[in-house]
């Protein structure tokens, strides 16, 4: 009896030290596989931010916001009479609209790719200039006239006029890169210069001495141009 109960209570040890092993061995299995899932997530993420594109991304330029044109002009127009403040957002508003006018109206940036094009009298010349030859029923032509008021030696010396009662540095050498770009064109019939130039303007009339989308756009149904800022001002770069 004593034998049989000895025996007993071994055959249950058994048992029992088996049931305890069964269950540490699957836990264990259970951390091993979420241990490898997350492995795999790592190297995953990994793979997928080493994948270098053909071209890379396009830095996104910073629209300055109201808040900062609002800044920046009082900045830039310090030291300057009202007169003198109105004659200069006058000017530059004039002859951006009149390149935008260009723009829209005759496509002059796609016309002055071609260095020869008759269209670089917008800055080679000024008065009646000639732009093209109209082609007559009887075969004969007729010059395409328009009136220029700005060549590019104007515009530098109207420029270089208002530059003398500016007092801010940035907006001085603003200024200047407009005058260097109109030479610029001028000079190499580049049509990129004059593609600068008129960024330049465009800047200065929308998103420094005006704020065009509130300015101009409020008399625009579409006010994605007047919105659109070409990054060409040095003073907004560090915000």
């Amino acid at each position: 009896m004593k034998k049989s109960f000895i025996m007993l209570l071994f055959c249950m040890s058994f048992m029992l030290a088996g049931c305890s092993n069964k269950t540490d061995i699957s836990k264990s299995a259970g951390k091993e596989d979420i241990d490898n899932t997350s492995q795999e997530q790592v190297v995953s993420g990994e793979d997928s931010s080493s994948v270098e594109t053909d071209e890379p991304a396009a830095e996104a330029i910073q629209v300055p916001s109201k808040e900062q044109v609002l800044e920046a002009r009082e900045k830039v127009l310090t030291g300057m009479s009202d007169e003198e403040i109105e004659r200069l957002t006058t000017n530059i508003k004039d002859l951006n609209n009149t390149w935008e006018g260009l723009y829209f109206n005759s496509g002059i940036f796609k016309e002055l790719e071609d260095p020869d094009s008759l269209y670089w009298n917008y800055i080679d010349d000024s008065g009646d200039i000639v732009i093209g030859y109209l082609q007559n029923e009887d075969g004969t032509t007729t010059e395409e006239t328009a009136f220029n008021r700005f060549d590019a030696d104007s515009f530098v010396a109207l420029i270089q006029d208002m530059q003398k009662s500016v007092q801010n540095e940035e907006l001085y050498d603003e200024l200047e890169l407009l005058v260097n770009e109109i030479n610029a064109a001028h000079e190499t019939h580049d049509v990129q210069h004059a593609v600068n130039m008129f960024h330049i303007l465009h800047d200065m009339d929308y998103f420094l001495l005006r704020y065009g989308i509130e300015d101009v756009g409020k008399y625009l149904q579409d006010t994605s141009f007047v919105a659109t800022y070409y990054g060409s001002l040095s003073m907004y770069e560090a915000r």
